[in-house]
C-alpha cells in the first residue's frame, strides 16, 4: 500500500472516530434538554445536523494539516540530519602519527636549535708500577660550576624516503638521543720505586694521585675518533730507556732500580642513539622559518670531537665524583713486606665535556623539512611549509572542522587535489580558508560547497610568535547537499 492510500485510511478512521464520539454528546444533549417530556423540532434537529457536518468538517481539516505538517517536519529534519563524519589523521589530543604536534609562528625558531651538543663519558685508567698497580673508574663526571647534567638531546635522525611520485628525499624522524664517549687509557712503567727513599710517597694515605695521562689519547689522535666506533687504539705517549737491570738511575727526580720501557695507550669507543627510557615523542612545526634544523647524521664518519673543561677530577672540580668513582687498587708487597702502595685518592686529569659534531648536521632549514612521521601517516604530505594533510571529504556539502588549540591564534585549511602543494598560506594569494581561535576554546570552522575526494590540509600560526601551540582537531564532519 502506497503512502498515499495509508494516509487516506488514517483519515477515514479518523473521521469515524469523531462521529461516534460527537454522536453519543449529542443525544445526551438531546434527552437532557427535553428531559424526557417531549421531542426537539424539525427545524432544531435540522440546525443541529447542521452544526455537527460543520464540527465534522473542521476536524476533517485539522487532521489533514497535522498529518501534512508532521510528514513535512520529518522528511525536513532527515535532510537536516544526514550529516557524514570524516576521520581525522589529527586527533583530539593534538597527536599525528604517534607525535604531539606543537606549532610555532615564529621566523628563527626550529625543533633542534643546538648548535652543539656533548657527550656522556666514561673515563677509565689503569696504572702499573712495577710489581704495584690500581686503576679509577669515572662514570659521567659532571663540573661543579654545571647547574644540571643534560646529555640528551630532542633532534632528527637523517633518514632517506621515497615520496609517492617516486622522489627520494631525504626526511627527518624526530627522536631523543644521547651520545657516549669511552675513554680508556693503560699505562704501564717497567721500574721499581727505590722504598729505601721514596717510601714516605708510598704510605702517605692522605696522597692525592693527579695523573694528567687520561687525556693524551684524545688530544694526540683526535682525527680518528668518529661515531659508532669502538676499540679505536690511540697511542698516547711512551719512552724507552736501555740500562742494565742491576744498575740504578735517576729518572725524574726519582731513584729506579731498572727501567726497561714508559709507555702508555688509550682505547676509545663511541656510541650515538636513541635513547633507551621510554619518553613521549613531540614535534615542534615552524613552516614560515627559515631558521637551521640541526639533524644527527649516523653517516657521517669523518667529524670528530672538540674538548672542553679541562680539570683534574677531584673535589674542586667533580661535582658527583662521590657516587660515580670506582678505585681498584691491586697489591704487592716487596721484598721487606712493608712497601706496599696507600694512597686513598686518585684525582685523574680528564675533559668535562666532549662535543658531538655528527649531531649537529646543518643544512636543511625548519620549512623546508620532510618529516617521516608525516609522510608514514599520510603520503599526500610534503615539506612542513606545505602543510599537513588532516583528512579527504567524502561527499559534497559543507565541512565543519572543530578545532581547539592552547594558545590563540590562526588556523589555515586548504582543500584541494590530490597531489596540491602550496605554501603561500599568509599571502593575499591564498585561496583557503582562515579562522580564528581563542586559546582553549572550541570553535567550529565551517567552509560551504566542498566536493568530494577532497585534500584538507592545515597549519596554525599563534597571534604571539614566542606562543608555542599544541593544536586539536576534535571533529570533522560534512552536512550533505540536498
Amino acid at each position: 500500500m502506497s503512502l498515499k492510500n495509508k494516509l487516506k485510511l488514517i483519515k477515514r478512521i479518523a473521521v469515524i472516530i469523531l462521529i461516534l464520539i460527537l454522536g453519543i454528546e449529542t443525544f445526551a444533549a438531546v434527552v437532557s434538554d427535553n428531559d424526557g417530556s417531549a421531542f426537539v423540532t424539525k427545524s432544531e434537529f435540522e440546525s443541529l445536523k447542521n452544526n455537527f457536518s460543520n464540527q465534522i468538517g473542521q476536524y476533517n481539516t485539522s487532521i489533514d494539516n497535522k498529518i501534512d505538517g508532521a510528514i513535512a517536519s520529518y522528511l525536513a529534519g532527515m535532510r537536516l540530519d544526514k550529516v557524514v563524519r570524516i576521520n581525522s589523521l589529527l586527533t583530539s589530543d593534538g597527536k599525528y602519527g604517534g607525535y604531539e604536534e606543537y606549532w610555532s609562528s615564529a621566523t628563527n625558531l626550529s625543533f633542534d636549535t643546538k648548535q652543539i651538543k656533548y657527550s656522556r663519558d666514561t673515563w677509565e685508567m689503569v696504572h702499573n708500577l712495577g710489581r704495584y698497580s690500581m686503576a679509577v673508574q669515572l662514570e659521567e663526571p659532571q663540573y661543579n660550576d654545571w647547574t644540571d647534567y643534560e646529555r640528551d638531546y630532542w633532534t632528527s635522525k637523517k633518514t632517506k624516503l621515497k615520496l609517492e611520485t617516486g622522489e627520494d628525499v631525504i626526511a627527518f624522524e624526530r627522536m631523543k638521543i644521547t651520545s657516549k664517549m669511552k675513554i680508556s687509557i693503560w699505562e704501564s712503567k717497567a721500574y721499581v720505586i727505590n722504598p729505601a727513599t721514596t717510601a714516605g710517597s708510598q704510605d702517605d694515605t692522605t696522597f692525592e694521585w693527579q695523573p694528567s695521562s687520561p687525556t693524551n689519547p684524545i688530544d694526540n689522535n683526535r682525527a680518528d675518533i668518529h661515531q659508532n666506533k669502538t676499540n679505536i687504539h690511540c697511542n698516547a705517549y711512551g719512552r724507552l730507556y736501555n740500562v742494565s737491570p742491576n744498575f740504578n738511575t735517576n729518572v725524574g727526580g726519582k731513584n729506579i732500580e731498572s727501567a726497561y720501557n714508559w709507555s702508555n695507550w688509550g682505547c676509545i669507543s663511541t656510541s650515538t642513539g636513541e635513547v633507551t627510557y621510554k619518553y613521549d615523542k613531540e614535534n615542534l612545526n615552524c613552516p614560515l622559518s627559515n631558521a637551521t634544523d640541526y639533524y644527527w647524521d649516523p653517516e657521517d664518519e669523518t667529524s670528530y670531537p672538540t674538548s672542553d673543561i679541562k680539570e683534574n677530577a677531584n673535589s674542586t672540580h667533580c661535582k658527583n665524583r662521590s657516587s660515580i668513582e670506582t678505585i681498584k687498587r691491586g697489591f704487592w708487597k716487596g721484598p721487606s713486606g712493608n712497601d706496599e702502595i696507600k694512597w686513598q685518592t686518585i684525582s685523574p686529569q680528564i675533559y668535562f665535556q666532549n662535543t658531538t659534531p655528527w649531531t649537529c648536521t646543518a643544512g636543511i632549514s625548519a620549512r623546508d623539512a620532510y618529516l617521516k612521521h608525516w609522510i608514514s601517516t599520510s603520503p599526500k604530505n610534503r615539506q612542513v611549509k606545505n602543510g599537513m594533510h588532516i583528512a579527504t571529504t567524502d561527499a559534497n556539502g559543507k565541512l565543519t572542522i572543530v578545532a581547539n588549540a592552547d594558545a590563540a591564534g590562526k588556523l589555515y585549511v586548504y582543500i584541494g587535489d590530490k597531489g596540491t602543494v602550496i605554501d603561500n598560506w599568509t599571502a593575499s594569494s591564498f585561496e583557503g580558508s582562515k579562522f580564528d581561535l581563542e586559546a582553549n576554546v572550541s570553535k567550529k570552522c565551517e567552509i560551504e560547497n566542498v566536493k568530494k575526494e577532497k585534500c584538507v590540509w592545515v597549519i596554525y600560526l599563534p597571534t604571539n610568535v614566542n606562543d608555542i601551540a599544541l593544536l586539536k582537531i576534535e571533529d570533522i564532519y560534512e552536512t550533505l547537499e540536498g
